[in-house]
């Protein structure tokens, strides 16, 4: 299996679970010094061009990397997923490109189409509304900024969202048009979770739902731990049923006392959920070759984190914890950058922040914006 986006944990983790399971893993990454290439989990590691700024050149190395390899599967697991997609012309007569068609991908990305799509299978959704003008955001923050979220149809990180916002000033400030739409959707209150699912043909092959904890402001979970909710368990299956979809789903969630689970989100990609089923889960394999009867669930009970990521980001809810407890739930943490047997990836990660910390430099943006620069799809 071709592996693309080893700079991330959550790709690290697939590898070493694919390769416990009996998958021969190469990887193929456009940027230097990415966890997984330094992993024995993978047998070769390639460098490639940057998808974003090369999508055709990109295409044409993996399938080089495919010829080469005698690869059967292609996984994206980060944004580059999306260019891999659109090369799938170069890519499908010669193997299998595990994600959703690219239509389905602009659907599921997009924050306004997707929740539009839930809603027209008979699913239950929030209150949500497509922006292109300038002047109707204005109006829509003026007139209800207190009840909105506003952000844009295609970000991430949480970049750029504004909740509950009622002065319409800052709408001069960004761009608005209908190739940058935004969206407006109901300011919701409740418990936050998230979910990752592994989906081959309308069937939920793999699945993990874990909360919103220790996130950093209104952007990703930094600590991970699996929990049961039948009710998001029933929405996703019957999402991945009534579409029909191959690929990775994950979704963004607020539990409404009334209502229930509402989806705020998809991510159609790897996300840390994959965490949850710790780096010796072999029966990944089967999840992402359909052999599976049953959804895999969680097998390791032991919330999971980037300890490191926790003690830097962490801070805000461990202060809303308490020092002691903060600390106690840091410690009881597996820390997913370590094995004793696979460690130079734990020992050498400081290298990718180097290169992003040099990116950003370079670009005038953050280092975390920097990790993604080389790989975002905006609906391109």
């Amino acid at each position: 299996m071709l592996l693309t986006g080893g700079r991330a944990p959550a790709t690290l983790e697939l590898a070493r679970s694919l390769k416990a399971g009996g998958c021969e893993v190469v990887s193929a990454e456009s940027v230097p010094f990415t966890l997984t290439a330094l992993s024995r989990s993978v047998g070769r590691a390639y460098s490639v061009p940057a998808p974003r700024h090369q999508p055709e050149a990109f295409a044409w190395n993996l399938l080089d990397i495919v010829r080469r390899e005698a690869i059967d599967s292609v996984v994206g697991t980060c944004e580059e997923v999306f260019h891999i997609v659109r090369g799938r012309g170069i890519l499908d007569p010669h193997v299998e490109v595990f994600a959703p068609t690219l239509e389905q991908m602009r659907r599921l990305h997009h924050k306004g189409l997707f929740i539009e799509w839930a809603a027209s299978l008979g699913l239950t959704v929030p209150s949500t509304e497509v922006v292109v003008d300038r002047s109707a955001l204005y109006e829509r923050v003026a007139a209800d900024g207190l009840r909105l979220v506003a952000k844009p149809a295609y970000s991430r990180f949480a970049s750029q969202v504004r909740i509950g916002e009622p002065d319409p000033a800052w709408v001069e400030q960004v761009e608005v048009s209908r190739a940058v739409p935004w969206v407006l959707q109901e300011k919701l209150e409740g418990r936050r979770l998230c979910s990752w699912s592994v989906v081959r043909d309308g069937r939920v092959q793999a699945h993990a739902v874990y909360p919103m904890s220790w996130s950093r402001s209104t952007g990703a979970a930094l600590r991970w731990e699996s929990v049961d909710l039948p009710e998001i368990d029933a929405w996703v299956e019957r999402f991945a049923a009534e579409t029909g979809i191959t690929g990775q789903l994950a979704f963004d969630w607020f539990i409404d006392p009334d209502r229930g689970p509402l989806p705020i989100e998809c991510n159609p990609r790897l996300t840390s959920g994959v965490h949850l089923f710790g780096a010796r889960a072999g029966g990944l394999v089967e999840a992402f070759f359909g052999q599976r009867q049953a959804p895999l669930r969680p097998v390791d009970p032991r919330p999971s984190a980037v300890v490191l990521a926790l003690v830097l980001y962490g801070g805000p809810e461990r202060a809303e914890l308490g020092v002691v407890e903060g600390w106690r739930q840091i410690a009881t943490c597996r820390e997913v950058l370590w094995r004793l047997d696979d460690p130079l990836p734990y020992l050498l990660n400081w290298l990718g922040y180097v290169v992003f910390v040099l990116w950003g430099l370079r670009y005038g943006i953050s280092a975390m914006a920097a990790s993604t620069h080389d790989i975002e799809w905006n609906g391109e």
